[in-house]
């Protein structure tokens, strides 16, 4: 189009080029097909992300704990992302086989599992015009540059647990109340395996009503780097960040409206950007951060709420069925080996 102010569409396109040669090929005939160029640089300036992987994961840099592949992905954000997986020799890097597995279970992302690079080329044209025409065509023609697109409405996104809680419901009551009233930063503390993650998902469902934009929930299990978090909550709340800014930018900008809560699980493993939370929640006076970790953040205006134990069968009861620890470990036997029929 003629017009140095016209929106025009940019493609990030993440692959090792060594590994997949013909297949980069392929991708990039398609998009000249439409008249799309892959972005060069960062992944901030592009509207559309396609990855191509094979079996390599790549050099991982030791400042950010991942390589360049799993950065582009988890720095796309919330843009629209079509994944690829080509066959590859049956010696894939266990990194990329832990980070595919993850872009699977995403469902946000497209994911592909695909032969050729012939076949490769024909389903890059089919879903990038799919995508553009779902994404661009809806808005004005002629969108300036400097225009953000279109903020996604929001909608929540608490995963739906896979067992009954079991003994929590003085906890779930005490988080609830503190969620809902004075705790703008409330962490749940305590060890691996005692069920942070399972109580905190029942608080964040219970408590979603009381915030008009609900309660989000973000995996940080799978995160090492600090850097990386903006991103990854950019990426669970749907936020598109705005031409050449940067992503805890966009993030800022578009909490700063929200009324919600936003449940960050496993925190333990970027503690580092616990500063992060606290300069967020100075720019978005609506939102409550609800963190689980194994340690405390440490941070000012943190709440910290140490879960215990279940209660666990005085020995020698004569009816220990009635603990809450005796309930767990039947429901969980029961699940493990369910009755034939």
């Amino acid at each position: 189009m003629a017009g140095g102010g016209v929106r025009r569409v940019r493609v990030h396109l993440s692959l090792d080029d060594d590994e997949l040669p013909q297949e980069a090929a392929a991708v990039r005939r398609a998009l000249a097909s439409l008249r799309v160029e892959p972005a060069p640089g960062d992944v901030g300036g592009s509207d559309l992300f396609v990855g191509v992987y094979g079996d390599r994961y790549g050099d991982i840099d030791p400042d950010r704990g991942v390589s360049q592949l799993e950065a582009d992905y988890l720095e796309a954000g919330t843009r629209p992302r079509l994944v690829y997986v080509m066959p590859g020799s049956g010696a894939r890097d266990p990194h990329l086989s832990l980070l595919l597995t993850r872009i699977q279970a995403d469902d946000l992302t497209s994911y592909r599992r695909v032969s050729t690079a012939d076949e490769l080329a024909a389903l890059v044209t089919d879903d990038v015009a799919m995508v553009l025409t779902e994404a661009f065509t809806a808005g004005p023609p002629g969108r300036d540059e400097s225009e953000p697109l279109p903020r996604p409405s929001p909608r929540s996104r608490i995963p739906a647990p896979w067992h009954q809680l079991v003994g929590r419901d003085a906890e779930v009551e005490q988080l609830c109340a503190l969620i809902t009233g004075p705790a703008r930063l409330l962490t749940v503390t305590g060890p691996g395996g005692i069920g942070k993650s399972r109580l905190a998902i029942e608080v964040a469902a219970c408590c979603e009503p009381q915030f008009p934009d609900g309660a989000w929930f973000v995996d940080l299990a799978g995160v090492r780097d600090p850097a990386l978090v903006a991103p990854t909550i950019a990426h669970a709340l749907g936020v598109r960040e705005s031409a050449g800014a940067l992503p805890v930018e966009s993030l800022k900008s578009y909490l700063a409206t929200m009324q919600a809560v936003i449940l960050l699980d496993s925190f333990e493993t970027v503690t580092a950007a616990a500063p992060l939370i606290v300069d967020l929640l100075a720019s978005a006076p609506a939102v409550r951060f609800f963190v689980t970790s194994r340690s405390v953040l440490r941070v000012r205006g943190e709440q910290e709420y140490p879960l215990e134990p279940l209660a666990v069968p005085v020995v020698g009861a004569s009816d220990p069925s009635g603990s809450p620890a005796y309930q767990l470990f039947r429901e969980r036997a029961e699940a493990a080996n369910p009755p034939d029929g």
